[in-house]
């Protein structure tokens, strides 16, 4: 008898968990992976300030925007030869995603410092990116996009007489 009921009780058991898995049910699932071009940055041109006056007994402050107009601030802050130009980069990668931009880390030279910096990426509206991520609108596409960059440097008074190159980093990532 007590293994009639042992194996009733087998067949409840097998019953019991094999209505379990008619309750069970599943749903397939995919994962989605899209793969993008790398980014690269070719310079173009590297932004020059043409010749400024040194000497000066205050301190002065230079800035191109992306449109290649310089504006001064201070006494005496003037363009006295040459010409500036705006920097250029070109951005190529993926056809299909758009960018974020910062230009950063600074780097005085001879005491003159970049305090500012203007972009424009493509035909984005100019903004400022100066440790400040912008986004551009469009995917840099693998013919390129061109990144303008407008500085703005500051100059102490009394500035020495010679060339001077401040830098900075321009980062670019996939937003």
């Amino acid at each position: 008898m007590k293994s009639l009921q042992l194996v009733f009780s087998f067949i409840v058991l097998i019953i019991v968990l094999a209505s379990n898995q008619a309750l069970a049910i599943t749903q397939p699932g995919n994962a989605t992976v899209t793969f993008l071009a790398p980014l690269t940055m070719t310079l173009v041109t590297s932004p020059s300030f043409g010749k400024l006056p040194a000497g000066l007994s205050n301190a002065t402050t230079y800035e191109i925007n992306t449109s290649n107009t310089l504006t001064t601030t201070g006494t005496g802050a003037e363009l006295l030869s040459g010409s500036t130009t705006v920097g250029e980069v070109s951005i190529f990668g993926s056809n299909y995603q758009a960018i974020t931009i910062i230009a950063q880390n600074p780097v005085a030279s001879g005491g003159v410092t970049i305090t500012g910096m203007l972009c424009r990426y493509g035909s984005d509206t100019e903004a400022n990116c100066f440790n400040t991520t912008i986004n551009g609108s469009t995917a840099p596409g693998p013919s390129g996009t061109a990144l303008l960059l407008g500085p703005t440097i500051s100059v102490p008074s009394l500035q020495a007489v010679g060339a001077v190159t401040p830098s900075f980093s321009v980062v670019i990532a996939y937003q």
